[in-house]
């Protein structure tokens, strides 16, 4: 029964390497899969896995120079960020500043 197990973790990160948009994508709802009764006695930490699979293809990725050329619309977005990024030093609720950061930049890069 270990060695499914150990197959399928395989499997997992044979297919997260070749298609990154399904780690990606399971990384959105990860938390519904930790609560699997089939994950209990798992030692690997399932987040860790799918960045580590993510991080693993867009190093690929950049090393292979197949990277996907990004809008010139985008460099627009980068002076915004920079000065909400250079509004923290000063801002009064330091969580509720990153956190609008974070809203804001993550929102920006899902539009684009």
């Amino acid at each position: 029964m270990e060695t499914i197990h150990h197959s399928a973790r395989f499997n997992l990160l044979v297919f997260t390497d070749q298609i990154p948009e399904i780690a990606l994508g399971c990384l959105m709802v990860v938390g519904t899969f930790k609560g699997a009764p089939q994950l209990e006695g798992s030692t690997i930490d399932l987040t860790v896995v799918l960045v580590l699979a993510l991080v693993w293809s867009m190093a690929r990725a950049c090393l292979r120079r197949e990277l996907i050329p990004l809008p010139k619309e985008f460099l627009l977005y980068f002076p915004i960020l920079f000065m909400m990024l250079l509004s923290l030093l000063y801002t009064p609720n330091l969580s509720g500043g990153i956190d609008k950061t974070a809203r804001f930049s993550s929102s920006v890069v899902w539009l684009f």
